[in-house]
Order: structure tokens, then C-alpha cells, then sequence
């Protein structure tokens, strides 16, 4: 489960599109374009908490990590490496 918050990017970037391409192709095995990621409809998430659990031992394997957020609210999402804390 993922707490933080979630915004619309108005369009890729066409570096951020190259990425996307290569990453879908390399996990899916399905080539998309750049194109498809130029018309909208992407989103971004900063996550904030993030719980996790074994499904068959929920009540004793549970754990929280918590992450950073950058002061600037503005900076992309995509250049902020993950800044996490195990919790519990």
C-alpha cells in the first residue's frame, strides 16, 4: 500500500519517452513510441509511506518505510532517487 501524492504530468519529456520505450520493451517485451507518451495521461507518485506484508502472515510481518520529500515541490519526480527509512 502507498501513501504520497499523486500529479499529472502534462506531457513526457522526449528523454523521459526514450526511457519509457525502453523500459516497456525490456519488461513486456512490447515496443510502444515516443509518441505515445507525448499526448498525456501519465502520472507521477511521490510516495510518502509504503506498507508492506506478507499476504499468509499479515499480522506479523508488517513493516512501514517512510520517504524523503524534496523542500522544492516543483522538482521533478522522476530525478529524485528513493529516500527510504524502515520504520518497523
Amino acid at each position: 500500500m502507498v501513501e504520497g501524492r499523486a500529479e499529472v504530468l502534462a506531457t513526457a519529456t522526449p528523454e523521459l519517452a526514450a526511457a519509457l520505450v525502453a523500459v516497456f520493451k525490456k519488461k513486456y517485451g512490447y515496443e510502444t513510441t515516443i509518441e505515445d507518451w507525448t499526448k498525456g495521461g501519465l502520472w507521477a507518485l511521490r510516495a510518502e509511506k509504503v506498507f508492506a506484508w506478507k499476504f499468509s502472515s499479515l499480522g506479523t510481518t508488517a513493516t512501514k518505510f517512510l520517504f524523503d520529500q524534496p523542500a522544492d515541490s516543483a522538482s521533478s519526480p522522476m530525478r529524485r532517487g528513493p529516500s527510504a527509512i524502515r520504520v518497523s
